[in-house]
C-alpha cells in the first residue's frame, strides 16, 4: 500500500475518520470509517497503486464502482457512495453492513452443531436471488456469488457485494476466467469453457 493509513487517520479533507480495519481482499484493503459528510460509518475500501489495470482498461476500484454504479440503489446490493484517488492510492466507500456474512453465519452454526432455521434459508435464498434477477436485468453478470460476498445489514437483510469481477452482459468480446482466484462456487459450464462471452447469455432485457 502506498499511502500508510493508521487508526484515527483523516482522509479527503477530513471527510473519513479511519476508526478500525475490517480485513482484506484480493487488491485492497477494507476499513472502517466515519463519514464527517453523511454523518454514518461506511467502509472504505483502499487499493494499492501497484494494482493492475483490467483488460476494460480501468482499475478494479474504477471498475467496480462503475458497476455498482449501474446497479444503482437496490435494497439487495451493495451502494457505491464515493471514489477518490489520494498519490497512488484509490479509495471507495460503500454502505457499512455490519450484520457479517452468509459465510460467517454458516461457520457459526457448524461450531454450535445446529443447522440453520427453514425460514431463516428461505427468506436468504429469496433476497440472494432478488439481488441476482436484478443484476441481470440491469445486463450484469456478476460472476462472484459465494457466502463471503452475501452480506447483512443492520435490519439482517441481505447485500450482494465485490463487483469487480463483473462483466456487462452485452459486451462482444471474451472474457478469460481461468484465472478467477475464487472456483468453488463458480457455475460448472464456465468451468468447463475457461473463456466466455457474456453477450451469448440468454438472460433477456429488463
Amino acid at each position: 500500500m502506498s499511502t500508510t493509513i493508521q487508526l484515527g487517520d483523516f482522509l479527503k479533507d477530513g471527510r473519513y475518520e479511519i476508526k478500525q480495519s475490517l480485513g482484506e481482499g484480493r487488491e485492497k484493503r477494507i476499513y472502517l470509517a466515519y463519514d464527517r459528510d453523511l454523518d454514518c460509518l461506511v467502509a472504505l475500501d483502499a487499493f494499492s497503486g501497484n494494482n493492475p489495470v483490467m483488460p476494460s482498461g480501468q482499475t478494479p476500484n474504477a471498475w467496480e464502482a462503475r458497476m455498482l454504479g449501474h446497479l444503482g440503489d437496490h435494497p439487495n446490493i451493495g451502494t457505491v457512495l464515493d471514489r477518490w484517488n489520494e498519490g497512488e492510492t484509490a479509495f471507495m466507500t460503500t454502505r457499512y453492513l455490519p450484520g457479517g456474512s452468509l459465510k460467517d453465519l454458516i461457520a457459526g452454526s457448524r461450531k454450535s452443531g445446529q443447522s440453520l432455521p427453514a425460514d431463516d434459508i428461505l427468506r436468504i435464498s429469496a433476497e440472494i436471488a432478488n439481488g441476482l434477477a436484478h443484476i441481470h436485468g440491469c445486463r450484469i453478470l456478476y460472476l462472484d456469488l459465494q457466502p463471503k460476498n452475501v452480506r447483512f445489514d443492520q435490519w439482517r437483510k441481505i447485500r450482494l457485494v465485490d463487483f469487480d469481477t463483473a462483466i456487462p452482459l452485452d459486451d462482444t468480446s471474451e472474457v478469460d476466467i481461468s484465472h478467477r482466484p475464487v472456483t468453488s462456487y463458480m457455475a460448472p459450464e464456465l468451468l468447463a469453457r475457461r473463456r466466455l462471452r457474456p453477450s451469448r447469455f440468454g438472460v433477456p432485457q429488463a
